[in-house]
């Protein structure tokens, strides 16, 4: 299943020295525009924004002190204390320093925040007395809270908007992910990274094939879509459709025929269609689209009725019944040629999966002919 949203935990910030600019930090900038893929817990954002107070304070007291220490060892005459006072004056305060580093880095990111009152109480009431992760089951666990707020959050976001991957150390968040269906935890930061371009690509695939779709719906790519046509004709015509037919009689029945009458992509947006990815390789996608199947089913229908006397079935003859059908099926597609030159794309096979061929034929009388 696909994720809906890449978040980190507070410890991934810091193993990346909440450097926002550099290293795989900065890479998170991917996500920019992406409306709501990079997530971050409000209590994450909360212990983010402590621990870059805490050092922009460190950083103004240790600035301050090393200006003295260079009048002291006379690396600056006093002729420039008034010049080193002055930038004193102009450090900003620590607290706005760090709500400014941080906004960018939210900024630059697109993050969406999730906020802590998503966290249903009565779950967290019941992993804390359990205790279940991120819990211990000795020890204080008043350290953990935070966690599991963060946890119970980013769920409830999940199970509204998607499945989310979360990057973290922590054994309680992976603990926590081992027994939940809406949240999974891996260590690495690259590892995730990896993960999205990887959706990336299938997600960029689907669109152009989706596309192309949209193209031959609209009369355009005729070759691709005769062959496109050619192909779900045959594999129709392969299908070996379950018939079922109410009677006063005893029925036997046989399939005698199945023509293909058309076929339309099912469930298409306005401009081309949605694709599901099933295998990206250099020069070959498959992908599935439902499809919605027009065919005419004909039967054959022998009718039986019992004989209580002589104790046997009497043949009644047989009656050959036509229908109408639609089939819906996923259209499993096989295409070759360059994703980014989707003109060049050429359907190389067509199958029928995910579906049935259930055909009711309603009540079957016996015909009596005329007058």
């Amino acid at each position: 299943m696909p994720y809906r949203a890449l978040t980190i935990d507070t410890n991934v910030a810091y193993g990346g020295g909440f450097d926002f600019e550099h290293g795989l930090l900065r890479q998170l900038q991917q996500f920019h525009g992406t409306d709501g893929r990079f997530i971050l817990s409000a209590i994450v954002e909360a212990e983010i924004l402590k621990r870059l107070r805490e050092m922009t304070s460190s950083t103004r007291d240790k600035f301050i002190s090393v200006a003295q220490d260079a009048f002291d060892r006379r690396l600056l005459a006093d002729d420039f204390r008034q010049a080193a006072d002055a930038l004193t004056a102009a450090l900003v305060e620590p607290k706005a320093a760090a709500r400014a580093h941080l906004d960018a880095f939210l900024q630059t990111t697109g993050a969406s925040l999730v906020p802590v009152d998503l966290a249903p109480m009565a779950d967290l009431v019941r992993m804390y007395f359990d205790p279940t992760a991120p819990f211990e089951a000795s020890g204080a666990k008043k350290a953990e809270f935070p966690d599991a707020i963060a946890l119970l959050s980013l769920e409830a976001w999940a199970r509204r908007h998607g499945k989310v991957l979360a990057v973290s150390k922590d054994k309680g968040w992976r603990e926590f992910a081992e027994q939940s269906v809406h949240l999974d935890v891996v260590e690495s930061l690259g590892a995730a990274l990896a993960v999205f371009q990887e959706q990336a690509t299938a997600e960029k695939a689907a669109k152009t094939v989706g596309a192309v779709l949209g193209r031959v719906r609209a009369g355009e790519l005729q070759e691709l879509a005769a062959e496109l046509t050619a192909r779900l004709e045959t594999r129709t015509e392969e299908l070996d459709p379950d018939i079922s037919a109410d009677s006063y009689h005893q029925l036997d029945f046989e399939l005698t025929g199945l023509a293909f009458k058309g076929y339309a992509l099912a469930g298409e947006p306005e401009d081309d269609f949605d694709v599901t990815i099933v295998r990206i390789e250099d020069g070959l996608i498959v992908v599935t689209a439902p499809v919605l199947i027009r065919a005419t089913v004909q039967a054959s229908f022998h009718l039986l009725h019992w004989d209580s006397i002589d104790r046997e079935y009497i043949s009644l003859g047989n009656q050959h019944e036509e229908h109408e059908a639609e089939f819906s099926f996923d259209a499993l597609i096989t295409l070759i040629g360059d994703i980014d030159e989707p003109d060049t794309l050429q359907i190389e096979d067509v199958e029928l999966v995910n579906g049935s061929a259930d055909v009711d034929f309603g009540e079957i009388e016996m015909d009596r002919g005329e007058g």
